[in-house]
């Protein structure tokens, strides 16, 4: 009985809602008709109800949009700036063309509805190459190869995005980035074997940390935003280590060699500088965005350590790095090239010109949106 009874209420008040429903859309398209006759004053009571339960969210954007003429009509400013800010909140990046109304027009020009802030998430693949600044290897240069090769890896950054106007921002991120490389040298002529080639490979792989500063601009059209950036990061090496292998052709057969994550932190310099350029693609869905990223980051520092280079002793990894591989490092530079996929979370606070104050900027970071 209960079961019934409860299945009756809920298929009346469907039908209620219905009703309402329809009753809403009939007083939208009446208050548009009156608006068109000049019956402006008629047209709050019909729609004041429905805005607050009844309108679709679309229809909503439609109503507060005509009160906002409507009370720009009958000479009301301070009710059509409270309902030009309703339409805002609904639609916060809502655009008035020079094809409507000239009164909406004027009226939308005095408010900024970007966001004062977005957040930002994104992760993909980058690829590390190195640029050799000085060459300081084992080998006598005229009886071998060396070749470095771009390797593959990842990275992930969230960053924090300062609108100063609608085109313009200033980001703050944090990365992290997993890269890696290889290193190849063919030795010829060794061990007095004929025609001998010795082979050394290198994997190495670095964890990494860092703190972009962006800025950029974005050109706004239709439906894709493209921008373009350039910046400067600080990073931090975390880990760095490397897989080896030695091929050694000697008289009497190959004698391979090889050792997995060989720690070389400790000659690398951790601390290093990068500059920063990139390009991008934004999507809007509903009130956020989709992007793809493309950046290049240039190595401004040497990534060896000289000063440690040569701690035998002190560093068994080092050891064995040195003397069963055979290694003294170049000295270079790593750089790097990502593409990320991403999300943006733009923070809106519709409000007018120059009244943003830094109590509302602190508070457009911190505070959670109101809810409709």
């Amino acid at each position: 009985m209960k079961k019934t009874l409860l299945f009756f209420v809920f298929v009346l008040s469907m039908l209620f809602s219905q009703e309402g429903s329809a009753q809403c859309a009939n007083n939208l398209k009446t208050a548009q008709a009156n608006f068109n006759e000049g019956h402006l004053y008629a047209i709050p009571s019909l729609l004041e109800q429905c805005l607050q339960n009844g309108f679709s969210k679309q229809d909503k954007i439609e109503a507060y949009q005509l009160l906002t003429l409507t009370y720009l009509y009958i000479d009301d400013p301070i009710s059509a700036e409270r309902s030009f800010l309703d339409l805002l909140a609904l639609d916060p990046e809502h655009r008035v063309d020079s094809t409507h109304y000239i009164e909406l027009l004027h009226l939308s020009k005095e408010y900024i509805t970007t966001p004062i802030i977005s957040w930002r998430a994104r992760g993909g693949v980058n690829f590390t190459n190195v640029s050799v600044v000085e060459l300081s290897g084992s080998h006598n240069l005229n009886d071998n190869k060396e070749v470095y090769r771009a390797g593959a890896g990842f990275s992930f950054i969230g960053s924090l995005d300062i609108h100063f106007s609608r085109n313009i921002s200033f980001s703050i991120e944090s990365e992290f980035s997993y890269n890696t490389f290889k290193y190849e040298n063919t030795v010829f002529n060794k061990n007095g074997v004929s025609n001998a080639k010795d082979l050394i490979t290198l994997k190495e792989k670095s964890y990494n940390v860092g703190l972009p500063l962006i800025l950029s601009y974005t050109l706004y059209t239709n439906k894709f935003y493209p921008y373009i950036y350039a910046g400067y990061s600080p990073n931090y090496n975390m880990l760095t280590n490397t897989n080896a292998l030695s091929i050694n052709r000697s008289g009497e057969g190959l004698l391979i060699t090889e050792d997995n994550n060989i720690n070389l932190t400790s000659i690398r310099n951790q601390f290093i500088h990068s500059a920063v350029l990139g390009v991008g693609l934004k999507r809007r869905y509903n009130y956020n965005y989709f992007f793809i990223d493309v950046r290049y980051k240039i190595g401004l520092s040497k990534r060896l350590n000289k000063d440690t280079q040569n701690n035998f002793e002190s560093e068994p990894s080092i050891n064995t790095y040195t003397f069963d591989y055979q290694q003294q490092d170049n000295d270079f530079r790593q750089n790097e090239l990502s593409i990320t996929l991403g999300y943006v979370w733009p923070k809106y606070k519709p409000r007018k010109r120059k009244s943003v104050t830094a109590k509302l900027f602190i508070g457009g970071i911190f505070n959670k949106k109101e809810d409709e």
